[in-house]
């Protein structure tokens, strides 16, 4: 499976080929929302944030009752300096149930 091989190459620190592994496991099955979480984990541990933001929206368009997926996006979105949309983001985790994140918000 593409995903595992994927997580594989992440943890020996190559993203380069872990972001090619989860690509390929998001063309076999493109409805998998963990599929693009973990590829956009792999984008910022590269430092694209535009496409780590980019793949958990997809991510939570294919699943959005799961809390973590808009706790991830808005992590990333607070270190891009949008703090409104990040807010955002971690008001819906806590309506969700998790709500770690809401004391960046005031």
């Amino acid at each position: 499976d593409y995903d595992f091989r994927g997580m594989a190459w992440e943890k020996k620190g190559d993203l380069i080929m872990a972001i090619e592994d989860f690509s390929k496991a998001i063309n076999l099955a493109p409805r998998v929302a963990s599929y693009y979480q973990q590829r956009g984990t792999a984008w910022s541990r590269m430092g694209d944030r535009i496409r780590a933001i980019k793949d958990l929206s997809q991510a939570i368009e294919r699943a959005p009752s799961e809390p973590s997926y808009y706790t991830i996006r808005g992590y990333y979105l607070r270190q891009q300096g949008h703090m409104a949309k990040a807010c955002e983001d971690f008001r819906e985790a806590c309506v969700l149930g998790v709500c770690d994140e809401m004391k960046y918000c005031h």
